[in-house]
């Protein structure tokens, strides 16, 4: 089957925030507070809750999303029962009630931490399709790294896809030409989305992975610098192999005395998983044809930089303690190693002079991957001095 992977149109992601109006036709305006008095505050609640009843402009709203909207208008009114007024308020009352109107917001609206891709005509800039892979995020999980583009047999017919994942490992499919989910794979190293479902792709997330100021810590993962970041993935297009590494690592989500953490009133640190045996670097294959995992490379330290997979089987990475690896693309057999002076960054380049072939990588810490991982691997440091290397390796022609 012939397989190309030219981008027609332009894909890109983000939030919901700032994208064009077209994209937030299905869903509410924001809901506007405007608070005077704790009197003004009581009118405008006794709205709120008029609207989420079944035949309310908010009326869809799932019953778990609706208790999160009364716990934070009676905070609100708690706040307010003592204080009067808005302006009577300290700053981590302000700051408080701020979250909640923004956590409201969110739940009644859908707009707030919206993980979408857009698809764009580029001689136009037609919008010509839209999908949200994870709604009202809380954690920092984005979803905004590379898009791979390509054509797979999908019940038996040749199907152009594309395929991007998340902080969480997350890897959504969705039809190229229209937008359409079909499918996700999970690498496994999150535990927060129970379920999936199945027509929409609408993820599910646990009620007691959901942080807030009043609920106490939360254990969850991946933490918010992930499981995989701004690192691509690869696409073998022959085989339909497509590879990706992450961070194998979680995070207690705990009150914060100040603001906290996005809109969630919490801190943010890093921790290991659950039952771990210290392995907190991922590497795997997937097959996308069936959704399954070939095999899996689990190392004591992190990946700091993307993958380069080669015509000729080989597959390169590299990884926190200072090592650049070629790996075979069948087995994940590690075929090759050296060290480097400074954290591998970025991605690995391949090139030919007179028939000679070369794989180019750069060092240099700086990337998010390279952040937080001392606080659950001690041995792994900074660098004490942050330089950038060129490192060039040539290829043997046989």
């Amino acid at each position: 089957m012939s397989r190309t992977f030219a981008l027609p149109l332009v894909l890109l992601a983000g939030l919901a925030f700032g994208l064009p109006t077209s994209v937030h036709a299905a869903k509410q305006k924001p809901w506007t507070f405007a608070i005077a008095s704790a009197a003004d505050f009581e009118a405008q609640a006794a709205e709120v809750r008029k609207q989420m009843e079944p035949e309310g402009r908010f009326g869809t709203i799932s019953a778990d999303e609706r208790t999160a909207v009364e716990a934070d208008l009676d905070r609100i009114s708690s706040l307010l029962g003592e204080k009067g007024t808005p302006a009577r308020l300290n700053d981590q009352q302000q700051v408080e009630m701020a979250n909640a109107q923004e956590r409201i917001n969110a739940i009644l609206t859908g707009n707030d931490g919206d993980r979408l891709i857009c698809k764009f005509e580029p001689r136009t800039g037609k919008l010509v399709w839209y999908y949200q892979h994870n709604r009202n995020d809380q954690y920092d999980l984005d979803w905004v790294f590379d898009r791979t583009v390509g054509t797979l047999d999908i019940d038996g017919k040749p199907r152009r896809v594309v395929i991007t994942g998340g902080k969480s490992g997350l890897f959504d499919t969705l039809d190229a030409a229209t937008g359409k989910y079909l499918d996700t794979y999970d690498m496994g190293i999150q535990d927060y989305i129970d379920r999936i479902d199945p027509k929409t792709g609408d993820k599910h997330v646990r009620p007691e992975k959901i942080p807030g100021r009043d609920k106490g810590p939360v254990f969850m993962c991946p933490h918010g610098g992930g499981g995989r970041n701004w690192s691509p993935t690869s696409l073998n297009p022959q085989s339909s192999v497509f590879f990706v590494n992450a961070r194998d690592v979680c995070t207690d989500l705990t009150p914060a005395s100040g603001v906290g953490f996005l809109s969630t009133g919490v801190n943010a640190v890093y921790a290991p998983p659950p039952n771990g045996d210290g392995n907190y670097g991922v590497l795997q294959a997937i097959d996308l044809e069936n959704g399954k995992l070939l095999w899996e490379v689990r190392r004591r330290q992190t990946p700091d930089m993307g993958i380069l997979t080669t015509a000729g089987g080989l597959l390169f990475t590299g990884w926190m303690d200072r090592q650049f690896v070629a790996y075979d693309q069948k087995t994940g057999k590690q075929l090759w190693t050296t060290g480097v002076s400074g954290v591998p960054n970025a991605s690995a380049i391949t090139y030919s002079i007179d028939g000679k072939q070369y794989v180019a990588m750069v060092t240099g810490a700086g990337n998010p991957l390279s952040s937080g991982i001392p606080d659950v691997i001690p041995e792994t440091q900074m660098p004490p001095v942050n330089s950038s290397t060129i490192y060039v390796f040539a290829l043997p022609r046989d």
